[in-house]
């Protein structure tokens, strides 16, 4: 019978520390100080950790391995299909960004022991995951994903497009609506310049209530949902299973329903779950620069298992 979640990121973790050299363990290893924690962000540029790039082959396999321990495989599939597309920003720049597939920092924060409370965070560009650590659970929220280009085309054909699902199934759930829903549905249809819930609950007067659709529309919407809870691994999606099927799942569109079209959608319920979706222009003809993140407020950080252990 293989460990459970807990002691096997453990075990990911100490194997990654093994495989570093001392200073670099000495760079990766964080006190767990909240606002550390707290301090994500999904732009280019350095953090705290040691990046992928720096480390030698055995300890970046070893990361990966842990990365892999947190998401399901066709989320680690796009993670590190995201990695890559920092070699495709620079080559569109003509090389002058300085950006790489290496560029993405691993860091642990607190004393890593088996009855600790301990987190790793994996983070660069268009992505970052903070994984929370306990012998009472895990969590893996927020977690954000993007991708600039967001679809890369050839000969009127789609050759790549790591988050394509979350924005075509929203398209089509759009398209499904009957007009009064969409119509409830879309709260403006000047787009924000980027996504609003990154770091606060929605608070929104309009917006259309899973019960309030026709049944094919909220078929729907349940299957994008499940495309945000399926980022994660099969322990760790078993927790928001059954939100997506909630009467009171909240959603809201802002921008355009065409393809091409510049668009923001949310979808929430309370403090359990807030998915949120961009896709913008970005100084391009066509909307193809976009940000996606499933979070979940009361178990952000380790929220939840910081109230566990208290009580």
């Amino acid at each position: 019978m293989p460990p459970d979640l807990p002691d096997l990121m453990y075990q990911r973790a100490q194997r990654v520390l093994q495989s570093l050299v001392p200073h670099q363990r000495g760079a990766i290893l964080l006190e767990m100080d909240p606002t550390l924690l707290r301090s994500i962000s999904y732009r280019p540029g350095r953090r705290r950790g040691v990046t992928l790039g720096e480390m030698g082959a055995p300890a970046r396999k070893a990361s990966f391995q842990l990365l892999s321990e947190a998401v399901s495989p066709h989320t680690f599939a796009q993670m590190t299909t995201i990695m890559g597309y920092e070699e495709v920003l620079d080559r569109n720049a003509d090389w002058t960004k300085a950006q790489h597939s290496g560029d993405y920092y691993l860091t642990f924060f607190g004393e890593l022991a088996p009855t600790s409370l301990w987190a790793w965070r994996l983070e660069g560009h268009h992505l970052s995951i903070t994984v929370c650590v306990s012998p009472l659970g895990v969590s893996a929220t927020p977690l954000f994903l993007g991708a600039n280009p967001d679809c890369i085309r050839h000969a009127r054909r789609t050759v790549l497009r790591p988050l394509g699902s979350e924005g075509e199934l929203a398209l089509a759930l759009m398209g499904a609506m009957k007009a009064s829903e969409r119509a409830r549905a879309i709260v403006s249809e000047v787009p924000p310049h980027d996504v609003q819930y990154f770091d606060r609950c929605p608070s929104l007067e309009r917006y259309v209530r899973a019960k309030e659709l026709s049944s094919a529309a909220r078929t729907m919407l349940s299957e994008l949902v499940m495309v945000y809870i399926d980022r994660f691994c099969t322990s760790l999606r078993s927790e928001f299973a059954e939100l997506a099927t909630r009467p009171n799942l909240g959603f809201a569109w802002w921008g355009g329903t065409e393809v091409g079209q510049a668009h923001v959608y949310c979808v929430f319920i309370g403090d359990e779950l807030v998915v949120e979706y961009g896709n913008n222009y970005h100084g391009q003809a066509v909307a193809n620069h976009s940000h996606t993140f499933v979070r979940s407020p009361r178990r952000d950080f380790g929220a939840a298992l910081r109230s566990r252990r208290t009580t």
